[in-house]
């Protein structure tokens, strides 16, 4: 079995192995490249997304706790936002 890290990292000698059983993996091989980059760019920005929400919501409780609502409010919608991108 092939693994991600395998075709990450040796692609060309994957390729190549490929082609000794008469199989031309080379579009395939690019493909799954690109989908792997685009998979793991997605998570990252869905990380940073994450910790930012995270970094509002222990601010909306300072926020609360000062009694400024209005702010407190203003940053739960920015939570909910940031949810709706994340989904």
């Amino acid at each position: 079995m092939l693994t991600i890290n395998l075709i990450r990292e040796q692609h060309d000698f994957v390729i190549e192995r490929l082609k000794v059983k008469n199989f031309d993996a080379e579009e395939i091989i690019r493909r799954i490249l690109s989908l792997d980059s685009s998979r793991r760019e997605i998570q990252n920005k869905a990380g940073k997304l994450q910790a930012e929400m995270n970094l509002i919501s222990k601010e909306i409780g300072s926020l609360m706790k000062s009694g400024r609502k209005d702010e407190a409010d203003t940053a739960r919608e920015k939570t909910y936002y940031i949810k709706e991108v994340i989904r």
